[in-house]
C-alpha cells in the first residue's frame, strides 16, 4: 500500500482522475479504516485470530485488483477503502494474533520484529515500484544477449515496443561478445 500511495501522482496522471478527486477518496478509506478495526475485535474474539489471518487481506487484494482492472475513478475509491479495511483489521488482528500463535511470554520482542520488519518492507515499497515504473512495469526487467542483432530480435519478437538498447562493454571499449552498435 505505501508503494502506491507515495507514487499516487503517477497513479491519478496514468488513470486520467485530478488529484483532488482522489484525495477525496481518503475519506473512504480512514472511515472503513475506523469501522473494520471496531468490527475485528468481536470477530477475532469469535473465530480466533489464526482463522481471522487467513482472510484479512483479501480486501486489499480485491482493491488492488479492481484498481489495475479499471480506470473509472470509482475504482480508486474503491481500493482506497480495501486498503482502509484491511488497515484497520490488521491493527487488531496483529496484536492478538502473535499471543495466539506464540504465546504471551515473550510478545513485546515478537511484536519488535514483527514491526521493525513492516517498516523496513514499507520503506522499500516505494523504491521497488519506483524502478518498475521506470522500467515499464515490465517483469523482464534486463535482457543479457552475446550480439546486438540477437537482443534486436528479441525485443522484436516480445513486442516491447518501448525498449531501449544499451550497450555495455569493459573500460577499454570491447562490447559483449564484440557487438557492434546498432544504427
Amino acid at each position: 500500500v505505501t508503494g502506491v500511495l507515495f507514487h499516487q501522482v503517477h497513479l491519478v496522471e496514468v488513470k486520467g482522475w485530478s488529484m483532488g478527486a482522489f484525495a477525496a477518496g481518503y475519506f473512504g478509506y480512514a472511515v472503513c479504516q475506523v469501522a473494520t478495526a471496531l468490527i475485528a475485535g468481536p470477530v477475532i474474539d469469535r473465530i480466533g485470530a489464526r482463522r481471522t489471518a487467513r482472510f484479512y487481506l483479501a480486501p486489499l487484494g480485491l482493491g488492488l485488483v479492481v484498481l489495475a482492472a479499471f480506470d473509472p475513478l470509482w475504482s480508486g475509491y474503491l481500493f482506497l477503502m480495501s486498503a482502509g479495511a484491511t488497515a484497520g483489521f490488521s491493527s487488531t488482528l496483529l496484536g492478538t494474533l502473535w499471543a495466539e500463535l506464540y504465546g504471551v511470554q515473550h510478545l513485546g520482542a515478537i511484536r519488535a520484529l514483527v514491526t521493525a520488519s513492516s517498516v523496513v518492507a514499507s520503506a522499500l515499497s516505494p523504491a521497488l515500484l519506483g524502478v518498475l515504473l521506470d522500467f515499464g512495469g515490465c517483469t523482464e526487467l534486463l535482457h543479457l544477449a552475446e550480439s546486438v542483432t540477437a537482443a534486436e530480435l528479441w525485443i522484436a519478437r516480445e513486442g516491447y515496443r518501448n525498449a531501449r538498447l544499451e550497450i555495455v562493454g569493459s573500460e577499454d571499449g570491447d562490447r559483449a561478445g564484440n557487438a557492434e552498435l546498432a544504427a
